[in-house]
């Protein structure tokens, strides 16, 4: 990354993926999301993270 997140951002793109944000939130990131190309990044790179631990942990399972 080019640009640095602001760090609450990145604590709420986590939260995201987590499910842990309330309806209101959730909307706002999803926006925030679609229209900055620094944020998406940042979102794609966390989503291909915690899917691939999710995966992980679930071949222990």
């Amino acid at each position: 990354m080019t640009q640095s997140l602001d760090p609450a951002v990145l604590d709420q793109l986590s939260a995201y993926l987590d499910g842990a944000l309330t309806p209101k939130v959730a909307v706002k990131i999803e926006r925030l999301v679609e229209t900055d190309p620094t944020v998406a990044a940042e979102f794609e790179a966390l989503s291909r993270a915690d899917h691939a631990t999710r995966s992980g942990f679930d071949s222990l399972l």
